[in-house]
Formats: structure tokens, sequence, C-alpha cells
């Protein structure tokens, strides 16, 4: 009977081990608790049965963790539950649509970075050196890749 609650003890320890690492990672309770059961079985291996079957439990279990831990990498198990896509697009693609002088007006308040509406086209927008409240005219004074830089409409005020 003592070998029974050893060996479940070091099992269900390596389970929950195992759901620690690859299933509800960072949460340590039942990595800790798996370690706690390992232990507790390692430890009634040697003081019911000596320092040799002691010493051959702590070598098995330790063995069968890495081998555990190996199998489990190695097969594609995991590549049905891992996310595989990716995204290609971009926060704010500007198809070069927009250009340098363009006119336009602030949707949300620009304190730096808000929306706009320029040529019916809704994007981001970073305000230069200010903050621009809803609905005040906007020019576009810069484009870097996907940011338009704008500044008031100095000309209709």
């Amino acid at each position: 009977m003592e070998i029974a609650v050893i060996v479940s003890l070091i099992f269900l320890g390596i389970v929950l081990l195992m759901l620690e690492f690859f299933v509800v990672t960072g949460t340590v309770v039942p990595g800790v608790i798996g370690i706690a059961l390992m232990l507790a079985g390692v430890y009634l291996s040697y003081i019911n049965f000596g320092t040799e079957i002691g010493h051959f439990t702590l070598l098995a279990t330790l063995l069968f963790i890495f081998i555990t831990i190996y199998k489990l990498l190695k097969s594609n198990t995991w590549k049905k539950v891992t996310l595989n896509s990716s995204i290609e697009s971009k926060v704010n693609e500007i198809s070069g649509t927009l250009i340098i002088g363009d006119k336009g007006i602030a949707i949300s308040r620009l304190a730096p970075m808000g929306k706009v509406m320029i040529k019916n086209i809704m994007v981001e927008a970073k305000a230069e050196n200010e903050f621009i409240n809803p609905k005040e005219e906007i020019v576009v004074i810069g484009i870097e890749s996907s940011k338009v830089i704008v500044t008031r409409n100095l000309n209709n005020q």
C-alpha cells in the first residue's frame, strides 16, 4: 500500500507541474503543490524503504519529469492550441491619398494624439506642439510612415 501512495503522490505532482508549465502558466499554485507532492513522495520513499530506494525514486522522478517535458514539447499537440496567425496590417495605413497641405477637422481632442477627418478619411493624427479641440479645422504639416502630423489651420481664424 505504501508504494501505491508514493507513486500516486509523485504522479499527481508531475501532472500538476505539467499543468503549471503548459496550461495555467504564471499562476504558481499548481506548480508549488506539484513540487510539494513530488517531494513528499520521494521523502516517504526515503523514510519507508531506505536510502538506496530513496535515491532510485528521486532519480526516477527527475528522469520522468525531463522525459515528460521533452515529449510534450516535441509533440505537435501544442501547435493545435497555440495561436499561429500573424497580423500583417498596420494601425493607420495611409495609402498615398493624404498629402501635406490637406485640410480637415478634428473629430476628437488631439492631446497630442487624436482622430481627425481629412478628405472623408478618418485617421489618427498627432498635433504639433499644441492641443487641438474637437471641431477645430486642421492642416496636415507632415506624414511619417503611418503618422499624420497636423496643426491648427490658422488661415481660417
